[in-house]
């Protein structure tokens, strides 16, 4: 507990009431998002299968010195939206895939951006698409990159992002949508037995090739299992899910 003239103020109030802003200034607010990693703070989760333990949040990423993006789509924004509009500009929102879509999308003013195979399923949802990329990759700077990952679906896409930080200079995390998901403890999977428009098997052996080329330091997938929503890359947990593809497993 903190104490000052004879006040007592839990730890965990006082960091609901302490929140920093870009550049360090405190605001006397309560954050509705959650920081999960340097420059990364996530949306509330919500539940897509009713009762399933499967949960999908939102990011908000915060680039120095060139406008915001917003990463996956949440239903929850409107209670967000406050909040990610006093960080400043926002450039896009950047969807791994369909299932992220759904009216809203249209909350926020960026400009939804995607894959072009992704674009008509997309739009059948209700949202607007501003902006797409037909290559292997596609980037928005020096900081930010878009890679084509087909396999869970034909228009995949991971996003690499290398936060600006004086701590580690090196690290750079990787928003992987659904093409990997979030098991809980460190443990990621894929799947490709439950949706009618996932794609071959070779396609998401040379995505997983792919994400072990790129190396992040951690993994942000857009769906887990439990509330672990940062994954250290390992190089084993890729080579096992490799392994799971070879031997003919269209999920883990």
């Amino acid at each position: 507990k903190a104490q000052a003239s004879g006040i007592h103020i839990s730890c965990h109030h006082l960091l609901l009431i302490i929140h920093h802003s870009w550049d360090c200034d405190m605001k006397l607010t309560a954050s509705t998002l959650e920081l999960v990693f340097p420059s990364i703070l996530a949306t509330l989760p919500e539940f897509p299968f009713g009762g399933s333990t499967y949960r999908a949040r939102a990011f908000l990423v915060r680039r120095s010195g060139r406008p915001n993006v917003f990463v996956y789509g949440s239903s929850n924004i409107e209670q967000h939206v406050t909040e990610i509009q006093s960080y400043g500009e926002m450039s896009y929102q950047l969807l791994n895939h369909r299932d992220e879509a759904s009216k809203f999308c249209n909350v926020l003013s960026a400009p939804v951006f995607c894959h072009v195979a992704e674009v008509e399923d997309i739009t059948k949802k209700s949202c607007k698409v501003g902006e797409t990329y037909d290559d292997r990759e596609h980037k928005f700077g020096d900081d930010l990159v878009a890679y084509h990952t087909p396999g869970h679906c034909q228009g995949a896409t991971c996003f690499l992002f290398k936060p600006d930080s004086n701590d580690n200079p090196q690290a750079s995390v990787l928003f992987t949508g659904d093409t990997l998901y979030g098991k809980g403890n460190n443990e990621l999977g894929y799947s490709m037995a439950f949706h009618t428009y996932s794609n071959d098997v070779s396609d998401m052996m040379n995505s997983l090739k792919l994400i072990q080329q790129l190396k992040p330091t951690v993994i942000i997938p857009g769906l887990t299992m439990t509330e672990q929503a940062v994954y250290p890359f390992e190089e084993e947990n890729i080579d096992r899910l490799l392994s799971k593809l070879t031997a003919g497993h269209r999920s883990t």
